[in-house]
């Protein structure tokens, strides 16, 4: 895609630090542009063809994990910035919206030494004070 767009750039426009907020839609419910933060102020974005919505996830949004996921998360393998943004704008339009009870992690517990009773050195041993699950890798989408 970058080979794509470093040869078509009279033709888009790349907008870095440009969090989009909001998705506009037409009377037939057709994504037509975003609102979109840059520089501090809002702006309107028509979109001439189409909107592509690469989301990421949501794996450091707590409300979103606990109501679509299907047991507690401790460790995420996925950037800070995967806040379900781009799921929440998708939300606010009816998207049909998959894979929301899947992550792509990577399988933790809390580990907590704990003093052995049959030690006399002192020296601690493992245990677990977590669920032994495992996050779920999604399918794709």
């Amino acid at each position: 895609m970058k080979e794509y767009l470093d040869a078509h750039t009279d033709k888009v426009e790349i907008m870095l630090e440009t969090p989009a907020k909001s998705l506009v839609t037409n009377d037939n419910g057709d994504v037509i542009g975003v609102i979109a933060t840059s520089n501090g102020k809002d702006i309107a974005i028509q979109a001439k063809r189409g909107v592509v919505l690469g989301t990421g996830g949501f794996d450091w949004n707590k409300d979103m994990m606990a109501a679509y996921m299907r047991g507690h998360i401790y460790f995420s393998a996925a950037v800070p910035t995967n806040t379900g943004d781009g799921q929440i704008m998708g939300m606010a339009i009816g998207a049909d919206l998959r894979n929301m009870n899947s992550c792509w992690g990577l399988p933790g517990y809390v580990y907590q030494p704990v003093r052995s009773r049959a030690s006399s050195t002192g020296r601690c041993t493992a245990a677990s004070r977590a669920p032994s699950r495992s996050t779920s890798t999604a399918s794709g989408s």
